[in-house]
């Protein structure tokens, strides 16, 4: 809709628009049951990864840098 409120939304909305990959990662499973549906419904959009950010930090960089590697290909 074009309502982004700041810039990571505007690139996030930018990358997509442009069909190029986003990655995007999420905190653990089992938060409310509305960022549950939120992801859900993420999952739906086109060239969009959603990587779980579970562990150290340092493993959820790692996580997300493979999967940019990944969207490489």
């Amino acid at each position: 809709m074009g309502l982004a409120t700041n810039l990571v939304y505007r690139a996030a909305d930018v990358t997509l628009k442009e069909q190029r990959p986003l990655v995007l990662g999420v905190p653990p499973a089992g938060r409310s049951a509305i960022d549950r549906t939120n992801v859900d419904r993420a999952l739906r959009v086109p060239r969009l990864s959603i990587v779980p950010l579970d562990g150290s930090p340092d493993e959820a960089a790692v996580a997300l840098l493979d999967q940019l590697s990944a969207g490489r290909d």
